[in-house]
């Protein structure tokens, strides 16, 4: 393995502007945008309490890992600190 492949993508840190909501997954992401979009807080909150999206508060370092798509402004990202990577806006970070 050479030096370059040793070394994983760049990730760049960013900081919540804002309280915003993240999700496990792209597919959970969307039902966000979706659910926001329809003003269904009630599908919103059930999605919520069942553990597949969640709040990220406004200040919290993330990296941003990666694009998912340009149309619904979701970006792949991980909490500092954390090892899981989430789904939130592109929105919602500086």
């Amino acid at each position: 393995m050479t030096e370059n492949e040793s070394k994983s993508p760049p990730q760049n840190l960013k900081i919540t502007t804002k309280d915003t909501i993240a999700a496990l997954s792209p597919e959970d992401m969307q039902r966000v945008f979706d659910y926001i979009s329809a003003d269904d807080y009630v599908a919103l909150e059930k999605l919520i309490i069942s553990g597949r999206a969640f709040l990220l508060p406004k200040g919290l370092e993330i990296y941003v890992l990666a694009d998912e798509s340009k149309t619904n402004s979701a970006i792949k990202l991980r909490i500092k600190g954390s090892t899981a990577e989430v789904w939130g806006s592109v929105t919602a970070v500086t």
